[in-house]
Protein backbone atom coordinates (compact mmCIF):
# COMPACT_ATOMS: atom_id res chain seq x y z
CA UNK A 1 0.00 0.00 0.00
CA UNK A 2 1.17 3.40 -0.12
CA UNK A 3 2.18 6.05 2.29
CA UNK A 4 0.85 9.66 2.90
CA UNK A 5 3.94 11.63 3.76
CA UNK A 6 4.32 15.49 4.21
CA UNK A 7 0.64 16.55 5.41
CA UNK A 8 0.16 20.04 5.24
CA UNK A 9 -3.16 22.23 6.08
CA UNK A 10 -3.77 26.26 5.50
CA UNK A 11 -6.75 27.97 6.48
CA UNK A 12 -7.51 31.25 4.64
CA UNK A 13 -10.21 33.41 5.67
CA UNK A 14 -11.50 35.87 3.66
CA UNK A 15 -14.53 37.94 5.22
CA UNK A 16 -17.09 35.09 5.61
CA UNK A 17 -15.09 32.13 3.96
CA UNK A 18 -12.39 29.69 4.35
CA UNK A 19 -10.30 28.26 2.15
CA UNK A 20 -8.92 24.96 2.95
CA UNK A 21 -6.00 24.41 1.20
CA UNK A 22 -4.47 20.56 1.77
CA UNK A 23 -0.88 19.17 0.53
CA UNK A 24 1.29 16.00 0.67
CA UNK A 25 3.15 13.72 -0.60
CA UNK A 26 1.39 10.14 -2.05
CA UNK A 27 4.23 7.60 -1.92
CA UNK A 28 3.88 4.58 -4.03
CA UNK A 29 6.18 1.46 -4.43
CA UNK A 30 7.51 -0.51 -7.19
CA UNK A 31 4.85 -2.80 -6.62
CA UNK A 32 2.03 -0.35 -6.16
CA UNK A 33 2.91 1.26 -9.27
CA UNK A 34 3.11 -2.43 -11.24
CA UNK A 35 -0.21 -3.37 -9.55
CA UNK A 36 -1.50 -0.25 -10.79
CA UNK A 37 -0.21 -1.22 -14.35
CA UNK A 38 -2.38 -4.22 -13.70
CA UNK A 39 -6.01 -2.08 -13.44
CA UNK A 40 -5.66 -1.65 -9.62
CA UNK A 41 -7.31 1.78 -8.21
CA UNK A 42 -6.14 3.85 -5.79
CA UNK A 43 -8.40 6.58 -4.45
CA UNK A 44 -7.78 9.76 -2.35
CA UNK A 45 -10.09 10.58 0.53
CA UNK A 46 -9.68 13.29 2.34
CA UNK A 47 -11.82 14.55 5.27
CA UNK A 48 -11.99 17.55 7.47
CA UNK A 49 -12.32 16.99 11.10
CA UNK A 50 -13.22 19.25 13.99
CA UNK A 51 -9.82 18.40 16.43
CA UNK A 52 -11.65 20.15 19.58
CA UNK A 53 -9.69 18.45 22.35
CA UNK A 54 -11.90 17.37 25.09
CA UNK A 55 -15.23 17.25 22.70
CA UNK A 56 -13.42 15.00 20.63
CA UNK A 57 -12.55 14.32 16.56
CA UNK A 58 -15.61 14.83 14.19
CA UNK A 59 -15.95 14.22 10.58
CA UNK A 60 -17.51 17.64 9.29
CA UNK A 61 -18.06 18.17 5.40
CA UNK A 62 -17.33 14.69 4.66
CA UNK A 63 -17.57 14.85 1.07
CA UNK A 64 -16.28 18.19 0.42
CA UNK A 65 -13.56 17.23 -1.67
CA UNK A 66 -14.18 14.94 -4.53
CA UNK A 67 -12.83 11.19 -4.75
CA UNK A 68 -10.02 11.58 -6.65
CA UNK A 69 -8.18 8.09 -8.48
CA UNK A 70 -4.25 8.53 -8.09
CA UNK A 71 -2.31 6.31 -10.91
CA UNK A 72 1.17 5.70 -10.47
CA UNK A 73 2.84 5.01 -13.72
CA UNK A 74 4.14 1.18 -13.65
CA UNK A 75 7.16 2.43 -16.30
CA UNK A 76 8.38 4.19 -13.52
CA UNK A 77 8.53 1.99 -10.92
CA UNK A 78 8.58 3.60 -6.73
CA UNK A 79 7.52 7.40 -7.21
CA UNK A 80 5.82 9.75 -5.77
CA UNK A 81 2.97 12.31 -6.76
CA UNK A 82 2.50 15.29 -4.99
CA UNK A 83 -0.80 16.31 -4.36
CA UNK A 84 -2.52 20.06 -3.58
CA UNK A 85 -6.29 20.63 -4.06
CA UNK A 86 -8.13 23.43 -1.84
CA UNK A 87 -11.61 23.94 -1.12
CA UNK A 88 -13.88 27.47 0.04
CA UNK A 89 -16.42 26.95 2.54
CA UNK A 90 -18.54 29.30 4.28
CA UNK A 91 -17.01 30.22 7.51
CA UNK A 92 -20.28 29.26 9.32
CA UNK A 93 -19.64 25.15 8.05
CA UNK A 94 -16.66 25.17 10.09
CA UNK A 95 -18.32 26.58 13.12
CA UNK A 96 -19.19 23.46 15.27
CA UNK A 97 -18.95 25.17 18.84
CA UNK A 98 -18.86 28.39 21.06
CA UNK A 99 -15.29 29.77 20.66
CA UNK A 100 -12.09 29.03 18.41
CA UNK A 101 -12.83 25.82 15.80
CA UNK A 102 -9.99 23.48 15.85
CA UNK A 103 -9.62 21.72 12.20
CA UNK A 104 -7.64 19.40 10.56
CA UNK A 105 -7.67 17.06 7.79
CA UNK A 106 -7.60 13.29 7.79
CA UNK A 107 -5.68 11.93 4.47
CA UNK A 108 -5.87 8.19 3.44
CA UNK A 109 -5.54 5.85 0.17
CA UNK A 110 -8.24 3.57 -0.50
CA UNK A 111 -7.19 0.69 -2.04
CA UNK A 112 -10.79 -0.88 -3.03
CA UNK A 113 -9.23 -4.49 -4.67
CA UNK A 114 -7.04 -4.75 -1.87
CA UNK A 115 -7.46 -6.63 1.74
CA UNK A 116 -6.29 -3.72 3.38
CA UNK A 117 -8.50 -1.07 1.73
CA UNK A 118 -7.32 1.87 3.18
CA UNK A 119 -3.86 3.48 4.51
CA UNK A 120 -2.89 4.37 8.34
CA UNK A 121 -4.78 7.58 8.75
CA UNK A 122 -2.18 10.37 8.52
CA UNK A 123 -3.45 13.39 9.88
CA UNK A 124 -2.46 17.20 9.49
CA UNK A 125 -1.35 19.32 12.37
CA UNK A 126 -4.55 21.22 13.62
CA UNK A 127 -5.26 25.08 12.88
CA UNK A 128 -7.30 27.53 14.92
CA UNK A 129 -10.28 29.61 13.73
CA UNK A 130 -10.43 32.17 15.86
CA UNK A 131 -13.77 33.22 17.08
CA UNK A 132 -17.83 32.82 16.68
CA UNK A 133 -19.11 33.08 13.47
CA UNK A 134 -21.24 36.46 13.48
Amino acid sequence: MPTVENPKLTLVTTNNNVEIQVSYDAKFTKLDAGLAGLGLTFHEHIDVIDDDGSSGQNTILPDLFALTSLKPDATKGAQTIHRDVSKTVSRKDLDVDTGDDEIKIRIRIHAPDMPLTFTEDVFTTSKILLGDVA
